[in-house]
């Protein structure tokens, strides 16, 4: 499990949450239905910023909506695991790259009416705790699908806890995926 400081916003609104663009690939000579091969599955999230707006048509006619959208680049990797050697997570990185599924969501909030505009210091935590807390389902669902639709074996994005004292409240984790059972090629 995935522990997240959550910091208190009661002037947002959740108005959306949706895929801004993604990215699913299978490296060059990995073939997903080789059975028995050993992956190592490493999941990442990096806050992108965020971005202020105030929309409306005709201010007479309707109230002016303010929002604030939340962007979170989510990453995913399975890499080659050497056969019995558990590597450092230093090492991880440098291990070969067998497929990779990557997706930026956005956390949209309507700012309340009559509610101070937030600081900018205040939108950076937001957007490192809260925002990524609620995007996270989103992620965890998208990558999983993405992983059944590219033939690989399907390891869950961790769960996220709130209330956590931890200093990164944006997770990192590396999992190996479950055994895959061997299946017949046909030619």
């Amino acid at each position: 499990m995935t522990e997240v400081d959550v910091e208190p916003a009661p002037q947002f609104v959740l108005r959306a949450i949706y895929v801004r663009d993604s990215v699913g690939k299978l490296e060059d000579g990995f073939d997903p239905l080789v059975p028995g091969q050993q992956l190592l599955g490493q999941f990442t999230a990096h806050p992108l910023g965020y971005v202020t707006s105030f929309e409306s048509q005709d201010p007479a006619v309707e109230p002016l909506t303010k929002s604030c959208s939340f962007l979170t680049r989510f990453e995913f990797y399975y890499r080659h695991q050497p056969d019995g050697v558990q590597p450092s997570e230093a090492d991880v990185p440098k291990l070969k790259l067998a497929a990779t599924i990557v997706a930026t969501v956005a956390a949209d909030y309507i700012i309340e009416d009559g509610a101070p505009a937030p600081k900018p210091d205040a939108l950076q935590r937001w957007g490192q705790s809260s925002a990524v807390m609620h995007t996270w389902p989103y992620w965890r669902e998208f990558c999983s699908t993405t992983m059944l639709r590219m033939n690989l074996p399907v390891t869950l994005a961790p769960l996220m806890v709130v209330g956590s004292k931890r200093e990164q409240a944006v997770p990192k984790e590396t999992v190996k995926p479950p055994p895959r059972k061997s299946r017949k090629r046909v030619s």
